[in-house]
């Protein structure tokens, strides 16, 4: 995910209708894409995470961070149940 900071301007501007990012009024993030901002708004932002780690102290606003987390931590990776259609 693209965020405010180091690299401001850096291989950005071509196809954005915004050069600058778009920035969350409430924290002051910027996202390179209008739909990032619409999502961390929706899901992250002033929020306390609601996903925890079942092996440690880990907690994460999104599922797939926990995914991550334990497969790259715990060495355990989550599988989906695929339904029969």
């Amino acid at each position: 995910m693209w965020r405010s900071g180091a690299g401001l301007g850096k291989g950005f501007g071509t196809g954005s209708s915004n050069p600058e990012g778009f920035t969350c009024p409430a924290c002051g993030r910027v996202y390179k894409l209008k739909s990032s901002l619409r999502n961390h708004q929706k899901w992250e932002c002033g929020k306390e995470p609601q996903f925890q780690c079942p092996h440690c102290v880990y907690r994460a606003k999104q599922k797939m961070h926990i995914a991550r987390h334990m497969e790259r931590m715990h060495k355990e990776k989550i599988y989906k149940q695929q339904e029969l259609v």
